[in-house]
């Protein structure tokens, strides 16, 4: 009856430890993976700025996602760009619904759970400048947020080129086609009008393209959008553009953001050298479950 009795309390013993580990290595594992500050995906993207008279009510111009402890109560309330003062923007994140009201997210939880985390959405409404006419490009790496606790934050969204064309452009390309894949690949293909040259084609954001990946590529009728050479079109023909974006090889890089808009120079009949944008299918990963977001919170060097 002892030896049972000690073996009971060996056993509780033993039992009580493994507790006491299991809640340490818990308690350190939720500190360890704790963020400091909120970490935002990295974007690179072109992003049209409207003219006032054409403003969407209820669309936003563009989104930033950003990941938070899920016991974060602070939202954004406002965010400018201290690179491009004069853009400014409405910002909340509560989207409008089709009618242009704010959905409410009091008594809600804020974004969506992961674990320990809050994967969250920023939406940002009615870009202006201060210049109604100004036309151009305007690229930001940082963006301030004010928070509803009054705090600011200045985080790094990548690179964010604001931009905007020249009204009623002539439009010397029409769409035939376009599709993607689920690998990364798009393929679009575009009548070109006779009588211009094809000169080239111009992005910063391209030369970024390998950090999407090792096979990332843009190709126009073959050719690397580098070394592409000025072509005539005295004809009706078809050009054909090519992208890959690959699976980046590192972790902290897999969901970054793509939506890159280039510019496609060529000169027209009367020998004006003219400008087009060429619209590519944006890349946006989504993080299927906790074990991706903390493996991608790894890889950024969050913890």
């Amino acid at each position: 009856m002892a030896a049972r009795r000690e073996l009971n309390q060996i056993a509780l013993r033993i039992g009580l430890i493994i507790m006491i580990l299991t809640v340490l290595l818990c308690s350190g594992f939720i500190y360890y993976t704790k963020l400091d500050s909120p970490v935002f995906l990295r974007y690179c993207m072109d992003v049209e700025l409207p003219y006032p008279d054409q403003l969407p009510s209820n669309q936003p111009i563009f989104r930033l996602n950003y990941i938070t402890n899920i016991t974060d109560q602070d939202s954004v309330t406002g965010i400018n760009f201290p690179e491009a003062p004069e853009v400014q923007f409405i910002a909340t994140e509560n989207a409008y619904n089709a009618g242009g009201v704010y959905f409410s997210s009091q008594n809600q939880v804020l974004g969506s759970q992961y674990g320990r985390y809050s994967y969250r959405t920023i939406y940002a409404y009615h870009g202006v400048t201060e210049s109604e006419n100004w036309t151009g490009e305007k690229v930001v790496h940082k963006a301030e947020l004010q928070l509803s606790n009054g705090d600011t934050l200045t985080v790094d969204v990548g690179t964010i080129v604001f931009y905007r064309d020249q009204k009623n452009q002539d439009r010397y390309l029409e769409s035939l086609s376009s599709s993607t894949s689920s690998d990364g690949s798009s393929d679009l293909r575009y009548q070109v009008n006779p009588g211009i040259e094809l000169i080239s084609v111009k992005s910063g954001l391209l030369d970024q393209l390998d950090q999407a990946g090792d096979n990332s590529y843009y190709r126009m009728e073959g050719y690397d959008y580098k070394g592409f050479p000025a072509q005539p079109y005295e004809n009706d023909g078809v050009l054909d553009i090519a992208i890959q974006l690959g699976s980046a090889d590192n972790m902290g890089n897999a969901y970054d953001y793509y939506d890159i808009r280039p510019k496609l120079y060529y000169r027209d009949v009367e020998g004006n050298v003219k400008y087009e944008r060429i619209y590519c299918y944006p890349r946006e990963k989504y993080f299927r479950d906790y074990k991706e977001m903390l493996c991608y919170l790894k890889g950024r060097g969050a913890f």
